[in-house]
């Protein structure tokens, strides 16, 4: 793993990985008014096929390996759901990091860029 410190121009220090893991693990809620404006919002970045990027808020679940599926093996079910998602089962997509950034907005901030 490598890490390249985005903050180093304002004397901020390095990020720790294992900081931003353990807060993975301990999960993000995503109801309303419990952090951020009014919620905390997870966003995945791509690159679109003509290379321009694309980024767009989701949903997230931190799940390190593991989650409940339905029967078949190929869909997540859970005894919740965003209205507009429709019933379960919800697909799964297993997305496998070959970058990642974190930026911290509270004292005494920083940013970090990691490549895997």
């Amino acid at each position: 793993m490598h890490a390249t410190n985005l903050a180093n121009l304002y004397g901020l220090p390095l990020l720790d990985w294992s900081d931003i893991q353990d807060r993975l693990d301990a999960g993000i809620s995503q109801a309303p008014g419990c952090g951020g404006p009014n919620r905390h919002t997870c966003w995945l970045a791509t690159i679109n096929p003509d290379g321009s990027p694309h980024v767009t808020g989701v949903g997230s679940l931190w799940a390190n390996g593991a989650a409940r599926v339905d029967d078949t093996g190929h869909a997540l079910t859970a005894e919740f759901s965003a209205h507009s998602a429709g019933p379960p089962p919800w697909f799964v997509y297993c997305l496998t990091a070959h970058a990642a950034t974190a930026l911290v907005t509270i004292p005494p901030g920083g940013a970090t860029r990691w490549q895997f």
